[in-house]
């Protein structure tokens, strides 16, 4: 019993972790090398974090920065919803 919950908090701790990849050694698409400036100074998604000003995709003209290429997918799937709000 003792172990399976030691394997829940250690699973449930890994979530709060927040971007798992590099974001320099990640490979980019063309639109997501964006030449302009974000337009945002917080990922859309991990909202309480920097982003990084090479890590950005283009939404409907406007390039959008991200804190690392791992929430670019999560935006990817609702981006209406991770704009709302945005700062």
């Amino acid at each position: 019993m003792r172990i399976l919950l030691l394997a829940m908090i250690a699973i449930g701790l890994t979530g709060l972790a927040g971007c798992h990849s590099n974001s320099s050694a990640t490979a980019q698409s063309d639109a997501q090398m964006a030449s302009g400036t974000p337009i945002n100074k917080y990922c859309p998604i991990n909202r309480g974090d920097e982003i990084d000003p090479n890590v950005t995709t283009v939404y409907k003209g406007k390039t959008v920065g991200f804190c690392c290429s791992d929430c670019i997918d999560i935006f990817n799937t609702d981006p209406e919803k991770y704009l709302a709000g945005l700062k």
